[in-house]
């Protein structure tokens, strides 16, 4: 129906926009110097944050609507992402941390407004297509960003998912703006 159409429009500009970076992570803290013991530890501390800003998100959705909420997220991760594209070589972690606590607080929810909005019988269906268009715009954007990073650097590639994840915070609080 209309509702799975919007949503799924616009979960493809998310997908695109964190799968242009989340699968070179490592190479990008790499590039920045850091070796594979600093980035293991990176990649074990920001579990904690994630963790616990993700049972913060019951409340921003309760005080925000649960669009709007996420929609705020997807902006947050989205600025995160602005900043690594900045290349902040020093306070690159805590931005990640950042970014992927940020990107991981809007899933509950997307899951909730997703499930919330289609008939009991269609949900089967309807979580298969979400998974469907979010792991293929996912592998799109890896495909056409692993291709960009070797000629364009991680600052202009990044600099291009921080692009999509506005548009894709813009466009789902747009497409979706009536759905309570």
């Amino acid at each position: 129906g209309p509702f799975l159409r919007r949503y799924l429009a616009s979960l493809a500009v998310w997908s695109a926009a964190v799968g242009a970076f989340n699968p070179f992570a490592n190479a990008y803290f790499a590039r920045l110097g850091y070796s594979a013991g600093q980035i293991g530890a990176i990649f074990s501390r920001a579990q904690v944050p994630q963790a616990a800003i993700v049972l913060l998100a019951p409340w921003v959705f309760r005080k925000a609507g649960l669009v709007t909420g996420i929609a705020l997220m997807m902006m947050a991760a989205a600025a995160a992402l602005g900043g690594l594209a900045a290349q902040p070589s020093g306070l690159a972690p805590l931005v990640f941390i950042a970014y992927m606590s940020f990107q991981w607080m809007s899933e509950p929810g997307m899951n909730t407004l997703l499930m919330n909005h289609v008939a009991e019988r269609e949900r089967g269906g309807a979580s298969s297509l979400n998974m469907l268009v979010f792991f293929s715009a996912q592998a799109l954007a890896s495909f056409v960003s692993g291709r960009c990073l070797s000629r364009f650097g991680y600052g202009a590639v990044l600099a291009a998912a921080t692009g999509l994840a506005v548009a894709a915070a813009g466009l789902f609080r747009f497409l979706l703006r009536r759905v309570k």
